[in-house]
């Protein structure tokens, strides 16, 4: 609805350290978009994006590869707080 909007918990890239934030929020963007389309709900998508978005940015350079392991390590990851935020009373 257009009164509501998703927020997610921020994710630590692996290492817990920012090595390079270039290419981080197409990476969010890709991730977003796949869950999208593969049917994932609202929720699930924010939370795909925002786990790519941070291994992207813990990684050197704007195209890290990303194989099948380390999605399956990054879906294994604890969970965020992902919730439904009401824009208007």
């Amino acid at each position: 609805s257009p009164d509501e909007a998703w927020s997610c918990d921020g994710f630590a890239p692996p290492g817990a350290r920012v090595v390079d934030s270039v290419g981080a929020g197409d990476g969010f963007l890709a991730a977003f978009l796949a869950a999208t389309l593969q049917g994932g709900s609202s929720a699930e998508a924010l939370e795909a994006g925002c786990r790519v978005g941070a291994f992207v940015a813990g990684q050197s350079g704007a195209t890290p590869t990303l194989d099948d392991a380390q999605i399956a390590a990054l879906a294994a990851n604890s969970q965020p707080a992902v919730e439904r935020v009401r824009l208007t009373e």
